[in-house]
Order: C-alpha cells, then structure tokens, then sequence
C-alpha cells in the first residue's frame, strides 16, 4: 500500500499523488499495490499488505493515530519518505528509543549532490529551490543501520537512508530531478528489500541483462545504414529492436527544397527489405508512433516526421529550449486508436509483421492515448508520464504531470506492461542546456545501474551515428558484465 499527504479528490494536493504514483509504478515490479491518502487509513490495513510505503511531503499533515499505532506494533515492513518522522517518533517516546533509535529533524541539510550507496556513487542535482534532505542522527548503531550516505562537495556526510527493526527511512523524495546516474537507482533497489526480502534471484539479477534499441526509423531511413548497423549487431551476437514509424510527412518541405512531401513504407521497398533484413538477424520491431509528427503542426521543430511529437504538443522558446504545452486538444482514446490502427494497416501493406511493441514518440502521451496503446499491444517500451488525475479522477491537466523512467520492468499506472529504457542515447550536440552524451556516459550510466540488484542495462541508438560508437557501447556493457537480450525477456 501507497500512503500520502493529504485527502483525495480533485482538491488534494496533486504533487503527493504523483509521488504516490510514481512509487507505485515502481512497487508494481515486485507485485500488486494500491494508492490512497494516509489520512484515509484504517487500522489494521498493515495486515492486509505485504508493506506500506508513506511519503510525507507537508509538514502540515497530521497522521492518523492508526496509522502510527500499526507502524509502531507490528512487523509490517514499512518505507517511511521524507517529512513527518517526528510524529511517529513522538507518537510512542519510549518504544521508538528502544526500537528504532535514530531521528530525522529540520532544517535539513542543503547542497548534496551525490548520494553514496553499496560502494556507488550516484548524482542528485541541486536546482534552484532544492530543499536538500532530511537531517538524520543515529542514536545507537546497533539497532539503526546506516544504508545510504549523502554528501555535499565540500565532503561533508549525513545518513541518505537508514534501516531500523521494520522501518526504513530515506531522508527526501526521490522522485525530483532524477537522472540515468541517480539517487533514484538507490531506491529503486532499496524496494526490493523493503516490498520482497525473500524473493528468489531472478533471471536478471543472474545474468544482468541489457538491451539496445535502434531508434527513428522511418520510410526515409537509408537502407545501407540499416543493414550495417544489423550485421554490427549480429556478428556480435547482441540481440537488439528497432522502432519504426510506418509514415512519413514533412508538410512544409523542411528536408524536401520547400516541397511538402509524405509516403509510406509500401512506397519504399527498399527500406521494407532492410527491416526484413534486421529481423532477420535478430532484431524485434517495434511500432514507435504513426507519424512521429502531429498534422502540419511544429511540434516542436519543423513538422518533420522523427523529430516532432505525435500524442503531446511542445514549442521553441528563445533559446531554442524544447517547452512542454501539454496534452492535444480534442482528440480521445478514439482518435488514438484509430491513428494507431491506421499505422498498423501500413505495416500490412508493406508485407511487414504486426508490431507487438509500442513506444511513444519522445515517450509523450496523454492518459487516453496510453489507454488506447494497451488496447493494441502487450507491451511498451518507453517511459511514463504520469498524470495526477490517474489518482485523483478528472480530466488531466497536462501541467500536473511527472515524467518517469525504470531501471526493471513494471506495470505502470495505465495497466501496461513496461520494458524500461533507462539509460538514454548518444547526443552529439547539448539539449535544453544539458551537455552532449557519448558513449562513455551511456556506459557510466549501465555501470551505476548494478546498484540496482535486478537493474536492466537498456539503452537506445540512432542508425545514422554509424556502428563505431554502438559497437563501443556495447563492448564497454558488456564488459561490465551485462548480457543483451530479447526486450520481452527483462519482463520474465
């Protein structure tokens, strides 16, 4: 069970439930879970959960006294987050001095940057307005174990996480500002231990598994590239999946002297050949959006299809920064399933098999389109936006949205079956002020990942980079001990 701050409804604080629900996608990796208010608890809830995870965000909350009595009494593993400690602690002195030991106070400690967890070093970005985390002292280290530390760049320590008797605490949210190298990695683990302390070592915590993922790969996509990326991949016995849009469009002629031009795979069978071709050896296809545009929108850039958005709308601002807009007005599950089963007819007409994957262009979507998807296919392979009327009911506010990515596969909060893409790609030029990605960062990242005891290494590339720096990605994995697989294995 999720448990956060506030009430229900559409006038509850929507920032806690989109907590809430991002700690729900990543609970669903180990099993099933429900979501609502702590102050809607009842007690003896505890008995009817493997565990409870509560994420205090106000410090205006006041918890229910059933709530702190079950936490207090029974064995229920229980993941206490950020605020409000000091209820629990005060709630029963005695029990919690003799029990759990240690506290958790404000102000809390501002400026860390990295949080140091089994013997990895993983980043926290500080942006302006960063609350920081927690101040936490231990009382007695024989009954609260330190698991996690925080440090600021002038060296100096505070605990990050703690474990004493059935609670664990994590001194902030980790949801805020995540990255592939981020403190986010070190919870995403310490839910294991917390939500399937007896679970039996899986595939993945065997074998380490990764995946590799060509990406944008349209009509307009050059069939050499393909096959050179392919037969790299091959040779090399990685199994991989591309992601394809079957149409392609550039209404105002950006790519095409002014000359708005649009065709279909059907229209190229030379590139039919080579997707032919990459399945061949070993590749799973992917359908990634219809278009991978929205109409004669720029949406953001120039309309072009494998640049814009398709199921979302952003624009340029000044500095050539990429701003979210929101959700398409007027469109429905409807219009999304019927844009979905149109792209699925073109695979048809190009002799192709049915994609039984799915993955959002820029893994944006709106709450019906994401209905609509697990309507069609089995799978995504993306990441999730998440809406806060997925919790509180209403229609979605695009602005009340929080973006999420997993290092394991879940089913996330619209019932689908996520395979996760965690890792991010080679960019070769800076993005909205972040700085360019080489190989080297894709594999910093994978080597991060392991702190994550059944974490996947899933990365994505696009064909025109050429096969060096793939194959350099892909050795510098593998190397760490990771073995590439087919997408639908990291979901056993």
């Amino acid at each position: 069970m999720v448990l956060y701050d506030g009430a229900g409804g559409a006038g509850a604080d929507w920032a806690a439930q989109l907590t809430a629900q991002q700690a729900a996608n990543l609970a669903s990796h180990f099993g099933p879970w429900t979501v609502k208010p702590v102050a809607d608890y009842e007690a003896g809830e505890a008995r009817q959960h493997s565990a409870l995870l509560y994420f205090g965000s106000s410090r205006d909350s006041r918890i229910p006294a059933s709530f702190l009595d079950d936490v207090l009494t029974s064995r229920v593993p229980v993941l206490w987050a950020d605020e409000n400690l000091d209820q629990l602690a005060e709630h029963t002195p005695w029990l919690w001095r003799s029990r759990y030991a240690f506290r958790a106070t404000d102000p809390g400690v501002s400026g860390v940057n990295r949080v140091d967890y089994r013997g990895t070093t993983l980043t926290r970005e500080t942006p302006p307005g960063d609350r920081g985390i927690r101040t936490v002292r231990v009382d007695d280290p024989g009954k609260a174990k330190v698991l996690a530390q925080a440090q600021r760049p002038d060296g100096s320590r505070t605990p990050w996480a703690v474990r004493a008797a059935n609670l664990w605490y994590v001194g902030e949210s980790p949801f805020d500002y995540t990255s592939a190298t981020d403190r986010y990695l070190a919870f995403s683990d310490l839910l294991g231990d917390v939500l399937a302390p007896a679970a039996p070592v899986t595939p993945a915590m065997e074998e380490r598994q990764a995946l590799v993922r060509l990406e944008d790969i349209g009509p307009n996509a050059d069939p050499d590239q393909l096959r050179d990326i392919g037969t790299c991949l091959h040779q090399a016995g990685v199994p991989f999946s591309f992601g394809v849009l079957p149409i392609y469009i550039d209404p105002h002629g950006k790519a095409n002297q002014g000359e708005p031009t649009s065709f279909t795979l059907k229209d190229r069978p030379e590139v039919v050949e080579a997707l032919r071709f990459l399945i061949d050896h070993g590749g799973t296809m992917i359908m990634h959006g219809v278009t991978h545009q929205l109409g004669a929108l720029k949406n953001p850039y120039h309309g072009i299809s494998g640049e814009d958005f398709e199921f979302f709308l952003a624009h340029q601002d000044s500095r050539k920064f990429v701003i979210p807009d929101g959700l398409v007005p007027g469109t429905s599950r409807q219009w999304a399933l019927d844009r979905i089963d149109r792209g699925l007819a073109e695979f048809g007409a190009a002799g192709l098999p049915r994609p039984q994957i799915w993955e959002f262009p820029h893994y944006a979507a709106g709450p019906l389109d994401y209905e609509a998807v697990g309507q069609r296919f089995a799978y995504r392979y993306d990441n999730t936006m998440n809406y806060a009327s997925s919790v509180q009911g209403g229609f979605p506010d695009g602005n009340k949205r929080a973006d999420q990515f997993y290092p394991y596969g879940v089913r996330d909060i619209y019932g689908s079956a996520v395979i996760p893409e965690s890792l991010g790609n080679v960019e070769s030029t800076g993005h909205n002020a972040r700085p360019p990605r080489g190989p080297e960062d894709i594999i910093d990242a994978a080597r991060r990942t392991l702190v994550v005891r059944d974490g996947v290494a899933s990365f994505f590339y696009h064909p025109p980079l050429g096969v060096d720096r793939l194959h350099e990605i892909v050795r510098g994995i593998r190397d760490l001990g990771y073995e590439f697989v087919r997408p639908w294995d990291v979901m056993r």
